[in-house]
């Protein structure tokens, strides 16, 4: 990536932080992403813009998407606070995974 002329942010994904087989509590992804890549969640500012990007795969689950893919109250609370901070006229969030749930199937 360093030989790219222009700035780039990554934004968390499942294969990115989900654990090895076997080993579903172990966030060992979940650090080295920290440590090769930068924070899960931030912000930034860019001419009229305000940029969030989000980490939506938190709890590391896909048993029940409806249930298990929630953000933690830390980063939804950062996010309020984030938002309400900013002076710019426009935000853009970006997410690896949407944040509506599916209709049950009957």
């Amino acid at each position: 990536m360093s030989a790219l002329r222009m700035p780039w942010y990554p934004i968390a994904g499942n294969h990115d932080v989900y654990p090895e087989a076997g080993h579903p509590t172990d966030r060992g992804n979940e650090r080295r992403y920290l440590e090769n890549f930068g924070p899960l969640w931030y912000s930034f500012d860019h001419e009229f813009a305000h940029f969030v990007v989000l980490y939506s795969d938190e709890q590391l689950s896909f048993r029940n998407p409806a249930v298990d893919q929630r953000m933690s109250d830390e980063q939804l609370q950062w996010l309020a606070d984030d938002l309400a901070r900013t002076d710019r006229k426009q935000a853009f969030v970006f997410l690896h995974h949407p944040r509506w749930n599916y209709p049950s199937k009957p």
